[in-house]
Order: C-alpha cells, then sequence, then structure tokens
C-alpha cells in the first residue's frame, strides 16, 4: 500500500484493485437550526462550512417555485442569506449548496415566519345600550398565521367565549349594573418555539351602557316657602350614560347650565320678592330627557340695607365704611365680612340704630378687594356689598441704562415703576425726540413694582450705543487635505468675525496649539512643517470675546502615508509593513497579477533588479488570532534612464492601523483579565 497525493493505492499479487476516497469529509451548518422569524424585522440566515481544504463555493437557493428575495454574501468559510425585511414570501424551504473540490454537498431548513404586532383590539364598548342586545368585537390587526390564533373573553377570572382566526365577536345584554365594569379580550398565538413573551396579549376595556336621564330630582334648601333675605340653595341631579346636561330654569329663562356630570347646584345669597316663581330642573343627552319642577314663595320682611358701593382711597390712609338697616322691628344684628376665600368675619354688632361702621386704617394692598354686610332680622338676612380701591403713584419712571446693544439685533429698554397700584388703567408712553414710539395701557391687580419693555431693531440711524457682537461665522480649514503624505507641509485656516474681532485659538485634542498675537484679525493659520503618523488627531477653532465663544467647527484629520508607486527598472526595491498588534502578526506579499505570495517574520520584503514585469497591484495582509487587516498599493517599474545605474535601494513602507491590538485591548478590559492565545495545531485527517 502506498499513498500518493492524498491517494491510497492497494497492490495484490493476485489481481489488482485501486481504493480512491477522501481523506476529510466537510460538514455544513445552518445557523438558525429551526428558524422563526418576525415579519417585517433584518434576519440573517448562515451557512458555514468546516473540514474543507479547499475554498469552498456556498450558493443559496429556494425550493418553492418563486424566486429567492434575499441578499447573500459569503467569505471563505461562511456564507449570510440577509432577509430585509422578512416578508411572507421568505416563508418555505430553503437550500444551501456547497461545493468543496470535486464534492458536493447540500442542507435544506424549513424558514417559518410570523407576526403578531400589537395587542387585541376591542370595539363596540361604547355603544352598548341598557336592556338592548349588544355586541363586543375582538380582533388583532396584522397577525400572520391567522390559523393559529386563539381568542378568548374574560370578566375578571371567567372565561365566557373562545374562537380562533378571529374576529371573534361577544353578544350580550347591558344591565345597568355592568357600567363601569371591565371585560377582557386575550390573544394566543400558538405556534411551536415561539418565545413565551410573544405568545400571549390582552386588551382590558371598561364598559359604558349608555341610557336616557332618570332619576332626576330638583331640591330646595330650606324649602319651597322662604322669608325674603333668606340663602335659597337649588339642587338639581339626573343619572344617565352620557352624563346628561343639566339646566335650571326660573319661568322660560336658563338660569344655569352645567356639563361635567356633576349635580348642578347654586344659591340666591339673599332670595327677594321677584325670586317667587315656578323652576324647573332638565336633564337631558342623545337617548333621551327627563324635567321635574318646584314652585318657590318668598315672603315680604324688612327693607333692604344701603351703603356706598364703590369706595377710593390712598394707600397709607384711614377709611371708614358705613351700611344701614331699616324695618326691622326687633334686635339687628349687622356683620361685616371681608370678602375672600374664607369670607373672615371682622365686625359683628347687634344695636337698634341700624347702622354699623367699619374703620380700616393705614391702608395697604391686602386691605383692597370686597366687603359684605349682613343684616340678620330674626331668621331674614340682608346683604350688600362694598368695594374698595387702593391706589398708590408716588414717584416718577426710571429708564434702566441699557448698556451695550448689538447692531442689526433686537434690543430691550426697561422702565421701571415703583410702588405703584391701582385698578384703574394706567397708560405708559414712549417717547425720542419727542416724537411717540409706542403706547400702553396696563391694569393692576397686586404688583407693587411694574417694568414695562421695548423692543427695536437697532441700526446706524437709531441711537448713539456702542455695538457688540459674539463670535460668528466660524471655520476651520486644511490645505491640502484630510489625506496627505508623510513629509508634506499642512496649513490649518481659522476664521471668525465679531465686535471686537475675538481671540482665536487653535486645539489638537483638547490641547492649545496656538494663539493669535493680535485680536485686530479675524484670521489665524498653523503650520506643521513636516507631517507625520502622530499628527493624526482632533483639531479645534476657538473664539470668544467678553460677549460670547463658539468652537463648534472641528476637523478629525487622518494622515495617510503612501508609498511612492514609480520605481526605476534594475531598482532593488524595499517593501516594509510596520504595525502594532498583540498577539505578534504574520505578514505576507502577495502580486495581484500572478498570485505570487512571499512571508516575512519581520514585515520586510526584498524585491531584487526590478524590471517592468514586477508592475502591478501588491497586496500586505496582516493577520494574528483577533482577525486581518489588508493594504493594497501598486508599483509602476519605468525603463532606466540613460547612464544611471542598477542596484540602487528604494524603501517603500506600508503602515497598518493597530486595529487588532486595540481590540485585543479592549476585550481584555471588559473580561476584567485576558489570556493570551494559543496557537493550534494544524489539523490533519487520516
Amino acid at each position: 500500500m502506498q499513498l500518493i497525493n492524498n491517494v491510497t493505492f492497494n497492490y495484490r499479487y493476485s489481481n489488482i484493485s485501486l481504493v480512491i476516497f477522501n481523506q476529510c469529509s466537510f460538514k455544513i451548518i445552518l445557523l438558525p437550526k429551526d428558524p422563526l422569524l418576525r415579519l417585517g424585522e433584518r434576519q440573517q440566515l448562515v451557512c458555514s462550512v468546516q473540514d474543507c481544504p479547499v475554498k469552498p463555493t456556498l450558493f443559496w437557493s429556494s425550493l418553492e417555485d418563486r424566486p429567492l428575495s434575499a441578499l447573500s454574501s459569503s467569505n471563505q468559510t461562511h456564507s449570510v442569506l440577509t432577509l430585509d425585511p422578512v416578508g411572507r414570501e421568505h416563508e418555505g424551504s430553503l437550500l444551501c449548496s456547497v461545493t468543496c473540490g470535486a464534492e458536493r454537498r447540500q442542507m435544506t431548513t424549513s424558514v417559518r415566519v410570523y407576526s403578531f404586532p400589537s395587542a387585541p383590539v376591542i370595539s363596540g364598548q361604547d355603544q352598548l345600550k341598557l336592556g338592548v342586545e349588544s355586541a363586543l368585537t375582538c380582533q388583532v390587526p396584522d397577525l400572520y398565521p391567522t390559523a393559529h390564533l386563539n381568542l378568548s373573553w374574560f370578566r375578571g377570572d371567567t372565561i365566557l367565549m373562545s374562537g380562533t382566526s378571529g374576529p371573534v365577536e361577544y353578544k350580550f345584554t347591558p344591565q345597568k349594573q355592568d357600567s363601569g365594569g371591565s371585560i377582557t379580550c386575550r390573544a394566543t398565538l400558538e405556534i411551536e418555539k415561539l418565545p413565551a413573551q410573544n405568545t400571549t396579549r390582552e386588551t382590558t376595556v371598561l364598559l359604558n351602557v349608555l341610557s336616557p336621564p332618570t332619576n332626576t330630582s330638583l331640591s330646595v334648601s330650606p324649602g319651597e316657602e322662604v322669608v325674603e333675605g333668606q340663602k335659597v340653595t337649588f339642587t338639581c341631579s339626573s343619572d344617565g350614560a352620557p352624563a346628561p346636561k343639566l339646566l335650571v330654569k326660573r319661568g322660560e329663562k336658563v338660569v344655569r347650565v352645567h356639563e361635567d356630570g356633576s349635580p348642578l347646584t347654586f344659591s340666591i345669597r339673599s332670595a327677594t320678592l321677584e325670586d317667587s316663581a315656578s323652576y324647573l330642573c332638565e336633564a337631558s343627552n342623545k337617548h333621551g330627557s327627563q324635567a321635574v319642577s318646584s314652585v318657590v314663595t318668598v315672603r315680604g320682611q324688612f327693607a333692604p340695607i344701603s351703603a356706598k358701593p364703590l369706595v377710593s382711597a390712598e394707600r397709607g390712609s384711614a377709611l371708614t365704611l358705613t351700611c344701614r338697616a331699616s324695618g326691622c322691628r326687633h334686635s339687628l344684628t349687622l356683620l361685616w365680612r371681608k370678602m375672600d376665600r374664607n369670607q373672615t368675619v371682622l365686625q359683628r354688632t347687634q344695636q337698634q340704630d341700624a347702622q354699623s361702621e367699619l374703620r380700616l386704617q393705614e391702608l395697604d394692598l391686602q386691605d383692597q378687594g370686597g366687603y359684605s354686610c349682613e343684616a340678620e332680622c330674626d331668621s331674614v338676612t340682608r346683604t350688600t356689598d362694598i368695594h374698595v380701591q387702593v391706589y398708590s403713584f408716588p414717584s416718577d419712571p426710571v429708564l434702566e441704562d441699557p448698556g451695550p446693544v448689538l447692531l442689526g439685533q433686537k434690543a430691550t429698554f426697561h422702565c421701571n415703576v415703583t410702588n405703584v397700584f391701582t385698578d384703574h388703567q394706567l397708560r405708559v408712553r414712549w417717547l425720542r425726540r419727542n416724537q411717540a414710539l409706542m403706547s400702553e395701557t396696563f391694569s393692576f391687580s397686586g404688583s407693587l413694582a411694574v417694568t414695562f419693555s421695548l423692543k427695536l431693531v437697532i441700526n446706524s440711524n437709531s441711537f448713539l450705543f456702542f455695538f457688540a457682537d459674539p463670535p460668528r461665522m466660524m471655520s476651520l480649514s486644511m490645505n491640502p487635505g484630510e489625506e496627505v503624505l508623510e513629509g508634506q507641509r499642512v496649513t490649518f485656516t481659522c476664521r471668525a468675525d465679531g465686535a471686537p474681532p475675538p481671540t482665536l485659538v487653535i486645539k489638537r485634542n483638547g490641547e492649545e496649539l496656538h494663539v493669535n498675537s493680535s485680536t485686530s484679525t479675524s484670521l489665524l493659520t498653523f503650520d506643521i512643517s513636516s507631517v507625520g503618523l502622530e499628527d493624526s488627531a482632533q483639531y479645534e477653532c476657538e473664539a470668544f470675546n467678553q460677549y460670547g465663544n463658539q468652537s463648534e467647527v472641528e476637523l478629525v484629520s487622518n494622515f495617510v502615508i503612501l508609498p511612492s508607486s514609480v520605481v526605476q527598472e534594475g531598482q532593488n526595491v524595499t517593501v516594509c509593513c510596520q504595525t502594532v498588534s498583540y498577539p505578534p502578526s504574520a505578514v505576507t506579499l502577495k502580486k495581484m497579477t500572478n498570485g505570487t505570495v512571499l512571508s516575512s517574520s519581520n514585515g520586510t520584503f526584498l524585491l531584487v533588479n526590478v524590471t517592468a514585469s514586477d508592475s502591478g497591484l501588491y497586496q500586505v495582509n496582516v493577520t494574528n488570532d483577533l482577525g486581518y487587516q489588508i493594504k493594497v498599493f501598486s508599483i509602476s517599474v519605468r525603463g532606466q534612464l540613460a547612464g544611471q545605474t542598477s542596484g540602487k535601494w528604494l524603501t517603500l513602507c506600508i503602515y497598518p492601523t493597530s486595529a487588532l491590538l486595540l481590540e485585543y485591548v479592549r476585550r481584555s478590559r471588559k473580561k476584567g483579565f485576558y489570556q493570551l492565545p494559543q496557537s493550534a495545531p494544524p489539523s490533519t485527517c487520516g
């Protein structure tokens, strides 16, 4: 027996038999194994190959009678099929075909899709009528597949009915006790291997049983017969759904209207003979109406009390309020109240002369407002109101200095009037050179210091002010561009306008590089005479003066070091690849036109006595256990110039990024420790 090129030959003396077999059998892995995908999402299927000694070929296809509407991408060992978004057309069997050398294999998977985007929707709960058979409908919009849907109706923990697919209708006759209760529709999508959190959703709604107004009532307190001057309170109420609109009429005139669903209550503080009438409480909604009435009779008593209704006085002065009552045959009680939230009692007297005085000393703002004088004779009460106005205007207005204002922008001027108060209107006029700019009228109720504002757009003809402007119209540019050759000269230019001219600063990674020495110019430049890799950074221009600052313009510069691409025939070329990575990387140089591959332990490759055949694209590949990076460059070999000798060395350097090292450090920090990867021995089959 002899092994030659992975083929085993068995020799026998009597006869010869040839047995050929593959030493290694490759495997196909499809992930996920049993795909269940949600409609509308972006999902990926991965077909990978293991133990294939050569570069395999992978291909996706559909076993259904329709084209495969998905995007596939492959690398050396696996192919990714992207469904973006997942649609119903992706449901069915998919086939991944793999060719490894001369051998071809296939693997199928069955894709299932579903959609359960929202909770069930219940309709009809706002159309329930008392005593009339009604129906509630439950359905789940955009659900798929509907054949696996189960819908159930619940009241509390009691199941009312169930159905499949949907919509499911529940019929019943609403009663009054059903109003305000709740009902639940629960939807369950019964699909194998569907995550539990995506299986069941439910919706609960409150039942609103509609009915016309009922139990309408009108109550009168203290009763339907009252004495002149007594307080009379009316309360109108009714039940119904929706809540009925309530109104109270006196004769044919509407006295009060109420639409918020609560009882309507109003009072007559002191009944008069004219308040004797028939009062009607009417309740109505779109399903009906109901009304009740009550007749109120007012009997006469003593004459009304008298007082001056409006009194004005200056702040700090004294004021005496007087009210009189007549016609009471018995002892008369006079009561003064402040008409505030608490109806504070200020003074109570019991006398025969039917006159009472309330003295207010050193009037102030809190003394302003309404006062009431109540006269009570037996059980009859009469009331009159007095309104006290307090005013104050002790000094002239003060115009504030506006300070510097900005040219072309709005400026606000303030006029202050202190310790002023009046319930009357106060007029303010703005004047410039006896010309009226603006006139306003104000009313006040509680402020003792008032500021009036005037806004103007300032131009060169308006006022003699110092004009100022914060930094604006900033720009930061770089010449020749954001990608330059090593050793080139780079110039940064920072510009900004402002008044006064702003100070300009150029920073690199937050550290100050250069500041303009004079603020008379709005331009700042900074040069790097010979740029290097260490100059790749974030550059920022900042401008500021005493009226503001701006530093929004940023420039991220990545200086790329490019090798020379033109060499002379006969020269010796050194290609060096410098990288920072851990674990250490293996470096290869590949000629793209003929596939020639060179390896190097230190990243240096020698091309001796180059000729025109060495022209073309070259690929440098840097690889370690964490991944790889590729850099492609070109070499153009020109004919040797007359009189030029060969053998001259030229060095080209390639600088890949250090992402491999950074990724390794990132992983180690994330875990809290790291372990150097061990190189696995090459796999063999036998």
